[in-house]
């Protein structure tokens, strides 16, 4: 009980803090497996926007021909949470991981926007990506929700559409798909991945013998 003038000062002060208005960035894909060229980004952009979060929302079934690639989202978003955890400007949503299923970035944004309306978001997009929005559903929707963040290598040509805010990043040229096919061929993806998803993938043979 509130029982002093203290205290109840003290409740709102918290109060006023909670709700207190942060730039937040939404980088949602597959993760198959979190690399360092993600993580370099998602650096870039936080802090070329001076952004206070970034949430990584690793999906549970892809959209398109990555489907078919992906191994267990359980596995996925464990090594993301370990890529992560000593970033204090990192953290994972597990939202869609828990919901099964393919969620589309349109759901996701607009549910973690109802939790925290006050916020100002960002979502983040290769420039492969941003080509094919105009053609996905809710696009629109999804550009008033949030602002969308296109990352690029120097001097890349990218298109003009829904107002995306593009970020210069480099090293970009790591690939989840190079990384499986090394490991598959059971090379060395060292300096490609943090130490402890190297790690996590040798302790449970990972991707070995996918194609």
């Amino acid at each position: 009980m509130l029982n002093s003038r203290t205290e109840v000062l003290t409740f709102v002060q918290v109060q006023e803090v909670k709700k207190t208005p942060q730039r937040i960035v939404i980088f949602g894909g597959t993760f198959n497996p979190v690399h360092n060229g993600q993580l370099i980004a998602a650096e870039q952009v936080a802090r070329d926007l001076k952004l206070d979060k970034v949430i990584f929302v690793p999906n549970s079934i892809p959209f398109g021909a990555t489907h078919k690639d992906a191994i267990e989202p359980s596995a996925r978003a464990e090594m993301l949470r370990l890529a992560v955890r000593n970033n204090s400007l990192f953290e994972v949503d597990m939202s869609e991981v828990f919901k099964g299923g393919q969620v589309s970035t349109y759901e996701t944004v607009r549910d973690i926007k109802r939790q925290n309306p006050q916020n100002d978001y960002f979502v983040i997009f290769g420039a492969n990506l941003i080509n094919e929005l105009p053609k996905w559903d809710n696009a629109i929707e999804l550009s008033k929700l949030a602002q969308i963040v296109g990352i690029k290598k120097p001097n890349q040509d990218v298109p003009n559409v829904l107002n995306t805010q593009w970020v210069t990043v480099n090293y970009l040229d790591v690939s989840a798909s190079d990384i499986r096919s090394l490991l598959r061929m059971r090379r060395s993806v060292r300096y490609l991945v943090p130490d402890v998803v190297a790690m996590y993938i040798a302790e449970f043979g990972l991707y070995q013998g996918r194609y």
